[in-house]
């Protein structure tokens, strides 16, 4: 399992791994209207830029891209979390993760934050991580979310 940098071209197959990441959220955490309005199917003209924007991150098995992951290196945060249903819980996740710390400490960052949904934050404090309050997502649907901000020392 590798990480490559993402390109510009990654864009869609990236849009189809967080729309299926977040439409797979169970509805004990959000409700399956939250999570319609979360991920459209139509993807903004904006997301390809973000893939420039950030130190962003892909995995791909048999071609196509099964998760993604980014670094804001503005905010020193990670950003856009997100692994295929059918992958997740088999190391995806936490080898993005583990290789976007990487580029942090290359970075010289000496703590990282992120904001998780109430779904991952377990997965985030294995990792290290440590909640410090909660927080609002402002999605730019207009969805306001539930998560958690969290950080890690470096």
């Amino acid at each position: 399992m590798e990480t490559r940098k993402a390109i510009r071209s990654d864009a869609v197959g990236m849009w189809a791994v967080r729309t299926a990441a977040i439409r797979a959220i169970e509805e004990k955490y959000y409700s399956k209207e939250e999570m319609l309005k979360w991920s459209p199917d139509k993807m903004p003209p904006s997301f390809e830029d973000m893939t420039e924007k950030y130190d962003w991150l892909v995995i791909e098995v048999d071609d196509s891209i099964v998760a993604t992951g980014a670094l804001d290196s503005e905010k020193k945060s990670i950003e856009a979390m997100f692994v295929m249903p059918d992958y997740q819980k088999k190391g995806f996740a936490k080898k993005i993760l583990s290789d976007l710390e990487i580029i942090a400490k290359e970075k010289c960052f000496q703590i990282l934050t992120l904001e998780s949904t109430l779904a991952a934050e377990l997965f985030y404090a294995k990792q290290g991580y440590r909640s410090v309050e909660k927080s609002k997502y402002h999605s730019p649907s207009g969805l306001e979310l539930d998560c958690i901000k969290m950080e890690k020392h470096l």
